[in-house]
């Protein structure tokens, strides 16, 4: 059980709807388990002047076979909808058989509920892609990281690259940046460019880090002829 607070900053009256929805993410035909019908609210629909603010009281109440499942992760979304109470005005000189389009903001918030005992943590580096990329006036190198997640929970990784020289010099060095959540079974590539050095041998070095405190790190040698190219 818990609560969160709904504030309304318009300078209008709204209406609120508070519901549970399937959790919505951008990897396709992956088995997500679902625990949308576990959350409930009260209250689940009400009026908020402006300026205003209300607590809403939230449960969540897992099935009875859920120890005897093997799921590490259950998730689902809650959906927070602004709903306007009186129907706007037609616009003036607006034909008697013209339509119009209220706009609803949603604000949608994922749930990641994570059974104690069953949660296991285990980001692998699947893959490290290198290919040119023109981009007048110079040409690019672009270093695709591919994940993939072997565990029962979702991670949100982070990341870092490195270009060196075999010699052990830094010429390129950038953050990956803070990554999409990846769900048990999934994959996510984390894409990152540089200036393509001079021709040369050189290796690109992937650190990525997770909630595991685990850190990976996965190298690629590569060398760039005297033509541009890579191999």
């Amino acid at each position: 059980r818990g609560t969160f607070e709904i504030c309304n900053h318009n300078s209008k009256i709204v209406e609120v709807h508070i519901a549970g929805a399937p959790y919505r993410f951008l990897q396709e035909n992956l088995p997500l388990p679902s625990a949308q019908t576990w959350l409930s609210f009260e209250p689940s629909r009400f009026t908020l002047g402006a300026g205003s603010s209300t607590t809403v009281h939230y449960s969540i109440t897992p099935p009875s076979n859920v120890p005897q499942d093997t799921a590490g992760e259950y998730v689902a979304a809650i959906l927070v909808d602004e709903v306007p109470l009186a129907e706007p005005e037609k616009a003036e000189g607006a034909s008697p058989g013209s339509a119009q389009v209220t706009i609803v903001p949603r604000f949608a918030l994922p749930v990641y509920l994570m059974i104690q005992g069953r949660q296991r943590f285990e980001l692998e580096i699947h893959d490290v892609a290198l290919k040119l990329e023109q981009a007048p006036p110079q040409r690019l190198l672009r270093i695709d990281t591919t994940l993939r997640n072997r565990g029962t929970v979702h991670v949100r990784p982070s990341g870092h690259l490195n270009i060196l020289q075999v010699t052990g010099e830094t010429v390129f060095a950038s953050p990956l940046g803070k990554g999409l959540p990846i769900l048990p079974g999934g994959t996510l590539q984390l894409p990152a460019v540089s200036p393509l050095p001079p021709p040369g041998r050189y290796k690109a070095v992937i650190t990525v880090e997770t909630q595991g405190e685990t850190l990976l790190q996965k190298e690629r040698l590569f060398e760039v002829d005297e033509n541009g190219q890579i191999r």
